[in-house]
């Protein structure tokens, strides 16, 4: 099970850098959230 935590979270990290990259100026907490509700229902 620690596995699968440690693989979740570091695909959520690699989204936020994915995104602060993109978004270097402003963030879109919006788009953000949404990608994370993505990877989530990826994850069950």
């Amino acid at each position: 099970m620690g596995k699968k935590i440690a693989v979740r979270f570091l695909n959520l990290a690699r989204e936020y850098l994915a995104l602060a990259l993109r978004y270097k100026k402003e963030y879109d907490l919006e788009e953000l959230a949404k990608r994370i509700e993505r990877i989530e229902e990826g994850t069950h």
